[in-house]
């Protein structure tokens, strides 16, 4: 079976990424594919690498990044035209004004897939092409399915272009359900060889916190504000303005981390802590088995569901507010023993339930069923 896996990135990591690859567009394609393997960054090259181990051809395109797809161009003769690559607009209804257009990047994923042939899709990014880009190469593919998690999604466009839509959050599963559209549970997880690839680590951070600081953020703020008046916690994450509000935040800001260094701050970490922000609360982010997975401490929210993948008070630790969240750093800070107990049980429980390996095989499976 031959599977293409349709990735994005935040432009925030997209930036860190040609700050440390200067010459990136004088790369190869696959090389510079292997140096975004390399960098550890979300579930790049994960899919491939257990589709591969289970006899599958994968191929993977990070669909919105410039320099790959530009450089893909090159290596396969497509010319991309002129108005596919620029838009004019007007700068204050009067001056002209040429800018970059994101269509020329749907051109060239059409030709991407036109020229794999794939059997089946899984498009991560399900937000990115426009109503109907699929069902206009439907000839080139098999089988389409959509992954998406939690952020909410156009109520008004027509998702029947794919054939099946799978989701770790349930209200966005029950969500498609409710349209008609069918979607399945499809879990998160983590890829345990990350383990192997970092640096031999000492726990020299108490506290830690990485994340985002979007506008969907604001009770991630408001908690981190209150936590970091009473604890000194190293906080980690994309610049973002919200932060000037919270003074406390601010002064504990460490600046951005980004795939091998994250994993490597999360496992120097004695605990580190989760916070889903406004999304519908359900237990959903790929923060509780990065976590659990490199050894450290989880100290999340507790939300619905939280309990299906983790046996609170042995496996990882959950918080109600941040009184309690300051109540159980001040304990398990002193208490060592209890806290790498707690934290080998949960790396233990991720390993053996919550690991790639186990959950790409699911996804064959789902794919099996569907033909």
């Amino acid at each position: 079976m031959r599977y293409l896996i349709i990735n994005t990135d935040y432009p925030a990591f997209l930036s860190w990424f040609y700050g440390q690859h200067k010459d990136l567009d004088d790369c190869t394609y696959l090389t510079q594919l292997d140096l975004h393997r390399k960098a550890l960054f979300g579930v790049s090259g994960t899919y491939s690498k257990y589709l591969k181990k289970l006899n599958h051809q994968s191929i993977e395109i990070h669909a919105n990044n410039p320099i790959f797809q530009s450089t893909w161009c090159k290596e396969n003769d497509v010319n991309i035209k002129i108005q596919d690559r620029w838009e004019i607009g007007y700068k204050k209804s009067v001056i002209p004004w040429v800018t970059e257009s994101n269509k020329w990047l749907q051109v060239v994923l059409s030709k991407q897939i036109e020229s794999i042939k794939p059997d089946v899709i899984v498009n991560f990014d399900v937000s990115l092409m426009s109503e109907g880009f699929f069902s206009n190469i439907k000839a080139h593919y098999g089988i389409l399915i959509g992954q998406h998690a939690a952020t909410p999604l156009n109520e008004n466009r027509d998702w029947t272009e794919y054939d099946l839509m799978v989701s770790s959050f349930m209200p966005t599963v029950d969500w498609f359900l409710s349209k008609s559209i069918p979607c399945k549970y499809f879990r998160l997880g983590f890829d345990v060889d990350v383990v192997g690839q970092l640096d031999e680590i000492k726990k020299d951070i108490p506290i830690s916190f990485i994340g985002s600081f979007s506008n969907i953020h604001s009770s991630r703020l408001e908690f981190l504000e209150a936590v970091a008046s009473e604890v000194d916690i190293q906080i980690w994450g994309p610049y973002n303005s919200n932060l000037n509000n919270y003074p406390n935040v601010l002064k504990f800001w460490k600046g951005e981390a980004w795939g091998k260094e994250m994993f490597e701050i999360i496992c120097r970490s004695k605990i580190t802590l989760n916070h889903h922000g406004e999304i519908l609360p359900y237990a959903n982010n790929l923060r509780l088995y990065e976590s659990t997975g490199l050894g450290t401490l989880l100290l999340t929210d507790n939300l619905p569901g939280l309990s299906d993948k983790f046996e609170i008070g042995k496996e990882i630790l959950a918080y109600s507010n941040p009184e309690e969240c300051i109540n159980y750093i001040d304990a398990y800070l002193k208490d060592d023993k209890e806290r790498e107990l707690i934290s080998l049980n949960g790396q233990r429980r991720t390993k053996t339930s919550h690991n790639y390996s186990n959950i790409i095989q699911e996804l064959t499976e789902i794919v099996s069923n569907q033909l």
